[in-house]
């Protein structure tokens, strides 16, 4: 007959279980702290930039969409940026666990035809970004966030440092 006995560090085991308890828990602060702060900072560093100057010739969408523009224009001179458009945004970060996303909202009149999906070629021309092409650049950015972030939890030193 073989007997033994084996005496289990349960030190290991119960640092497994709190890791499988903390993590939800850590990885929510890491979220609502580090990813929200950096996903607000990248959306407006994006979304914050002006071109160069106008090119020209300024290369409109339609005959009629240049009449309406000198129309507007009519005794007013060239025109000139007022820093207007940037002003004009609201960047909304939600985030949890299980999902999140970014709404951005500008509220300028005109947006859509500079840096909106109706954007005319001359804007394109000159330089201004679509917005939506520069949210799903941020997208990209903050999943590679948040998938280093998980692995900075769930195996401490192999993934990113947490802030």
């Amino acid at each position: 007959m073989f007997s033994a006995t084996v005496v289990v560090d349960t030190d290991v085991l119960d640092a497994l279980r709190e890791t499988a308890r903390q993590a939800p828990r850590a990885y929510q602060a890491f979220v609502n702290g580090t990813v929200r702060r950096a996903a607000l900072q990248e959306v407006r560093a994006r979304l914050a930039e002006y071109p160069g100057p106008v090119k020209h010739p300024f290369e409109f969408a339609t005959a009629k969409s240049r009449r309406y523009y000198f129309w507007l224009r009519k005794g007013k001179g060239p025109y000139r940026r007022t820093g207007h458009l940037l002003e004009s945004w609201t960047i909304e970060v939600q985030a949890s666990v299980t999902d999140g996303f970014i709404t951005a909202v500008n509220t300028a009149s005109y947006a859509q035809w500079v840096i909106g999906d109706r954007q005319v070629p001359g804007h394109r021309n000159t330089g201004w970004y679509r917005a939506s092409d520069e949210l799903v650049e941020t997208s990209v950015y903050i999943n590679n966030m948040l998938i280093d972030g998980w692995y900075s939890i769930s195996e401490p030193g192999k993934g990113v440092k947490l802030a």
